[in-house]
């Protein structure tokens, strides 16, 4: 029986948990040790005991990477692992998965990520005070316990250097992090966005009040030193949560957007706008997605979850028309303008639930379908509209391995899953996206 504290010699590690965790059979508990890399042998110490699991942690680990906080700080799980590890892991992760639901799918090789680093167009830290002055930084895997970072290797430098002078010029007027026990204070989080491609800043404050005791003095100074900057937002989050962003939006400087590209397609994002976290991979998931689609001009696609258009409006040149579905207005509202600003003509976005059985749409003048659903996955009753229709083709663009297994083994009922090609979009993270190619069942 292992215990709390317990000391053990010679731990080997035989798997990866999908989180990036080793994983050691002790005793018949499964044992999850963080930080540690299979088929190596540790000391490891016993720090959690559940009915049949366990977790542990290495002492005295000597791993080294290129980044000083990466034993304290929750931003990355697989740091530790070399590239091709990391990519390896990744293909496991998906293979393991779809073997669960007993689906036999052609498994393509990865798309690696050019830049393993320095990847991220969005960062968000958390803002908190220490000895009375504001800090940013991440927290601690699964904690509260910040992590003060001046730069980190997941972004552009530009970002951190961005971040370090709105602290520092925060400090300098005398704004207090917001402290959830007491109710006091204003600032929550900082949020920067970065277009790699049209070289647009955002900064984003997210503020209990709707304002800084000195705006004019942040902007001036801010802008001063960095001219790409096209976009300073207050963003105001009174709610008693841990949600990175509130609601309302206030324009401190210039407009309150940037503009990213991919391919040839600009698009305007916000600061609630979801995009793609990594510019230029994610230029090779939507190619991606246009292989998978075969696109042709007689073509008429449903894009649901289509968020503000970012696949409806790249794909729209090729195909006869698009019409998006997205329960988000904001959304919605976006997606209209991208696809104003980039003169297409054969959009249509419409806000609605693609869950709502009751949605006024009629699925009979679609051919080919794209989902792209949030990490929960589909809806049982869209899986059973996509099942009933029967749609020439599928895409399904998924975050989340395990739900993708779900839902492929439930849409195997009317379609055939022809191949599945995982993408490395986070780097040092467990995380990954797949594109997955399915054609209606004739059968």
């Amino acid at each position: 029986m292992l215990t709390v504290g317990q000391l053990l010699d010679n731990v080997e590690i035989i798997d990866y948990s999908h989180e990036g965790l080793g994983v050691a059979k002790i005793d018949n508990f499964v044992t999850f040790i963080p930080y540690s890399i299979k088929n190596k042998r540790y000391l490891i110490k016993i720090t959690e005991v559940k009915k049949q699991l366990a977790y542990g942690e290495i002492v005295n680990n000597d791993i080294t990477t290129n980044c000083p906080y990466y034993l304290n700080c929750g931003g990355c799980q697989i740091r530790h692992l070399d590239y091709q590890q990391q990519l390896l892991f990744k293909e496991n992760v998906i293979k393991n998965t779809l073997k669960k639901q007993h689906l036999d799918v052609v498994v393509n090789p990865i798309v690696a990520n050019e830049n393993i680093n320095h990847y991220r167009n969005k960062v968000i830290m958390p803002i908190k005070m220490v000895n009375g002055k504001l800090v940013s930084g991440y927290y601690q895997n699964k904690t509260h316990l910040l992590t003060p970072i001046t730069d980190c290797l997941l972004a552009p430098s530009i970002v951190y250097n961005i971040i370090n002078d709105s602290i520092k010029l925060l400090n300098d007027i005398e704004e207090a992090a917001y402290d959830e026990d007491s109710k006091k204070g204003n600032l929550r989080n900082i949020m920067v966005r970065y277009s790699p491609v049209t070289n647009q800043v955002m900064v984003c404050l997210v503020t209990y009040f709707n304002k800084l005791k000195d705006n004019k003095y942040f902007v001036k100074e801010l802008t001063k030193k960095y001219k790409n900057i096209t976009s300073i937002v207050i963003n105001q989050h009174q709610r008693a949560n841990n949600a990175t962003l509130g609601f309302k939006n206030f324009n401190l400087y210039n407009s309150n957007f940037i503009e990213d590209q991919l391919g040839d397609i600009k698009y305007r994002i916000e600061p609630n706008t979801f995009f793609q976290v990594n510019t230029l991979q994610a230029q090779k998931l939507y190619d991606l997605v246009l292989e998978a689609l075969s696109p042709t001009d007689q073509d008429t696609i449903l894009d649901a979850y289509c968020g503000v258009g970012s696949i409806g409006c790249y794909i729209a040149s090729k195909v006869k028309e698009v019409v998006g579905v997205e329960v988000n207005a904001k959304s919605i509202k976006l997606a209209q303008i991208n696809s104003q600003n980039n003169q297409l003509d054969n959009t249509t976005f419409i806000c609605g639930d693609m869950h709502n059985p009751k949605l006024n749409l009629d699925f009979s003048q679609f051919n080919k379908v794209i989902v792209d659903p949030p990490r929960s996955g589909l809806d049982q009753q869209l899986i059973t509209l996509l099942n009933n229709h029967g749609f020439e083709k599928l895409v399904y663009v998924s975050c989340n391995p395990a739900t993708l297994a779900r839902d492929l083994a439930k849409l195997a009922k009317s379609y055939i899953i022809k191949q599945l090609t995982p993408v490395d979009m986070f780097s040092n993270t467990y995380h990954v996206e797949c594109v997955v190619e399915l054609v209606k069942n004739n059968k």
